[in-house]
């Protein structure tokens, strides 16, 4: 066998195995996870970009969750705002949702206006204040979670914590309601990332909205 022969040979022993790997369900659940984290990253930084000179918060949310509804190949991803009540018990409710064509929305759902997390099984979400991350198709989850997300045809879900400045403010939800989903790593430290992100545009509304109110004020 000639150089150019053996060349030609190895080349194509090279493509089979190539070929070959990228049949194998991990390769292609590795390189599933590589493209979301890519593309929820390229969403952060449209995000970062759109929140410094923003002057519509309630439009620039709104396109910043779609992109981040798009990268992360998801159903829905909402915002929910959370605190303490008079009782010290964790209470959250939805301000902002984005859902993918042909998904019914949930922010009309008057239960999810005022959710005292405890009350509804979901005693575990308090960890979101803490700056857990839950994440996991809902069948792998404690039953009051499972009976809680399968009434709203969720199927896997992803939250992550907003912290405004050093304050918990609430969290950054991702939901598909087909499939259910094995979240990566890579994919939920992306998420993580955008959960900071969204939380430090909300710090600056906040700090400006401070800022104008007090030169109101002055100005009486």
């Amino acid at each position: 066998m000639n150089v150019e022969s053996e060349l030609l040979s190895r080349t194509a022993e090279f493509m089979i195995a190539a070929h070959e790997a990228r049949a194998d369900p991990r390769v292609r659940g590795l390189e599933d996870a590589i493209r979301r984290r890519d593309a929820v990253l390229a969403a952060i930084s449209f995000a970062a970009t759109r929140f410094l000179g923003t002057a519509d918060w309630d439009r620039d949310i709104r396109e910043v969750l779609h992109r981040l509804g798009a990268a992360a190949e998801v159903s829905r991803v909402y915002m929910f705002e959370g605190r303490r009540d008079e009782h010290g018990s964790m209470r959250v409710q939805m301000c902002h949702e984005w859902v993918a064509d042909g998904v019914v929305p949930l922010s009309d759902v008057p239960a999810l206006r005022d959710i005292e997390l405890c009350s509804v099984g979901l005693a575990r979400w308090e960890t979101l204040e803490r700056g857990d991350a839950i994440d996991g198709p809902i069948s792998t989850m404690p039953p009051g979670e499972r009976a809680y997300f399968g009434a709203l045809g969720i199927r896997s879900i992803a939250a992550v914590p907003v912290f405004a400045g050093d304050e918990w403010w609430g969290f950054l939800g991702f939901a598909h309601d087909l499939v259910e989903r094995e979240w990566s790593r890579s994919v939920i430290e992306a998420l993580k990332a955008a959960g900071a992100a969204l939380g430090a545009a909300i710090y600056r509304k906040h700090a400006e909205e401070a800022l104008h109110n007090d030169v109101a004020a002055r100005m009486r």
